[in-house]
């Protein structure tokens, strides 16, 4: 989404994600930052956040529809720091795009935060071992 702030400044469009990035000392547009700008009411980061949000809800009920799920977690940087608030607005984004709404799909927020992936990482290794 960076590159899309980039083109949306280029054209003329305000934004104070620079400003906070830059306050922060960060050198990209880290979650941290997003949630400051959406904090503050930045119109150009809630635009592009919506629209993510949108497309997010595209892609997952094509999911859905092809796979029948009962639960989906968002993960990231960007969930971490808005928390269920986000997961609520991807479900109901979604909810648009399935053949059928299943009510009882759930849309929570990871909760292991940055240590998903190490997590995951170690649990294929252990699993491997053990099938050795």
């Amino acid at each position: 989404m960076a590159g899309v702030v980039a083109a949306m400044v280029d054209v003329g469009r305000k934004t104070a994600l620079y400003d906070i990035r830059d306050d922060a000392g960060k050198t990209k547009l880290t979650s941290k930052v997003w949630a400051r700008a959406l904090d503050e009411d930045d119109e150009l980061a809630g635009q592009l956040i919506d629209l993510a949000v949108e497309m997010l809800g595209v892609g997952i009920g094509s999911t859905v529809n092809l796979l029948d799920l009962e639960l989906v977690v968002i993960g990231g940087g960007m969930a971490q720091k808005l928390g269920q608030g986000l997961a609520d607005r991807i479900a109901a984004a979604t909810t648009a795009w399935m053949l059928q709404p299943d009510p009882e799909l759930r849309f929570v927020v990871a909760e292991l935060g940055d240590d998903s992936g190490l997590v995951g990482a170690a649990s294929l290794g252990r699993a491997a071992l053990v099938s050795s």
